[in-house]
């Protein structure tokens, strides 16, 4: 069994068992609690990320944030001079999965 352990002071340490399906954050977008599924802690574990440090979105905020890397691509691919043609059919795809209109 895992669990989280906290010395609240020399005599008093509380512990609570963490099952896979109460792993919760706050979105950093929009501060909504949700949860974290077990997949995702394993990528920031194999992915040599810490806890402290990681961020994980709610599924309404990555979606934004998923939009917000299209635009940027776009504007990467306007402001360097690249043919507009290599980055649009990817671009153009995820737009239209995330209803995006330019």
């Amino acid at each position: 069994m895992l669990y989280i352990k906290v010395n609240l002071s020399d005599d008093v340490v509380l512990t609570a068992p963490i099952y896979d399906d109460e792993i919760y954050t706050k979105c950093p977008e929009c501060g909504v609690e949700h949860a974290v599924d077990p997949k995702t802690i394993a990528q920031i574990i194999n992915g040599g990320g810490d806890f402290i440090g990681t961020t994980v979105y709610c599924d309404r905020c990555s979606k934004r944030e998923g939009v917000k890397q299209i635009m940027n691509k776009k504007e990467a691919a306007q402001d360097e001079r690249l043919v507009w043609d290599e980055v649009s059919e990817v671009t153009w795809d995820k737009a239209d999965k995330y209803g995006v209109t330019w």
